[in-house]
C-alpha cells in the first residue's frame, strides 16, 4: 500500500519504560536531573526545620521546655 491510500500509517508502539527511557535521553543533556516538587514545598521544608530545631533544642538544652519551642 502507498502512502497517501487507505488507512494512514500506524505509529511505532514503545513499551512504558522504553519511552521514559527515550523521553529521559532526550531531555537529560538539557535539563540534568531536575525534579518536580509541589509548589509548597518551601513551606513544607521550613516547618520541618522549625521541628528538627525544636528537638535539638529541647534535646539538648535541659531548660528548654515544649512550651518554649512551640510559642516561637
Amino acid at each position: 500500500m502507498l502512502l497517501g491510500q487507505g488507512q494512514p500509517p500506524k505509529a511505532p508502539t514503545h513499551a512504558p519504560v522504553d519511552k521514559r527511557r527515550l523521553i529521559t535521553g532526550l531531555l537529560e543533556p538539557y535539563l540534568g536531573s531536575m525534579i518536580v516538587t509541589p509548589k509548597e514545598i518551601d513551606v513544607l521544608i521550613e516547618e520541618v526545620s522549625d521541628v528538627i530545631a525544636g528537638a535539638l533544642n529541647t534535646s539538648f538544652h535541659e531548660g528548654v521546655s515544649y512550651d518554649e519551642v512551640l510559642s516561637t
